[in-house]
């Protein structure tokens, strides 16, 4: 099936909240069951592509990488959060028994969008995926007893 529909999202302005910028993307394909549509930004129709049920193609496990340059912002004092976090808590996940330090994050509990400081004591170290569903707020963490409170519907273990 053909999809390519346009679809126009509105996004907050950079400068001022009262200006608004818009982008161009292109429904390229969606998947009902888990509610998820593929959307891909451009001013041009991207190349039409079928996803078969059944490949007739062999499967290529290696190929040409498929990249852009782009500008990526690096808050200052990430490094020294990471370190105090780690020094003060463990290299060991909150929530999980992970232990490797390359899985693991120092998450901010109240986070820099909303004006949280680096300040070791708003962080705790995370794996990657309770870092992820952290930041989803599938789970939250009481003040004061430190208990991992799950959102209504997603259950812990």
């Amino acid at each position: 099936m053909i999809h390519q529909l346009p679809i126009f999202v509105v996004l907050p302005g950079k400068k001022s909240p009262a200006r608004r910028s818009l982008k161009l993307g292109w429904v390229c394909d969606f998947d009902d069951e888990n509610h998820q549509f593929l959307i891909l930004f451009g001013d041009e129709k991207p190349p039409l592509y079928a996803t078969p049920e059944a490949p007739s193609e062999p499967f290529q496990l290696m190929g040409e990488p498929n990249k852009k340059n782009a500008k990526v912002l690096v808050r200052r004092g990430q490094q020294r959060f990471r370190f105090q976090v780690m020094s003060k808590y463990g290299y060991k996940c909150a929530v999980c028994d992970i232990r490797h330090p390359e899985l693991l994050k120092a998450a901010h509990i109240c986070g820099m969008a909303e004006r949280g400081s680096d300040d070791w004591r708003n962080g705790i170290p995370l794996c990657a995926t309770h870092h992820e569903a952290f930041d989803c707020h599938l789970f939250g963490i009481h003040p004061h007893s430190g208990a991992i409170l799950c959102k209504p519907g997603v259950h812990s273990k």
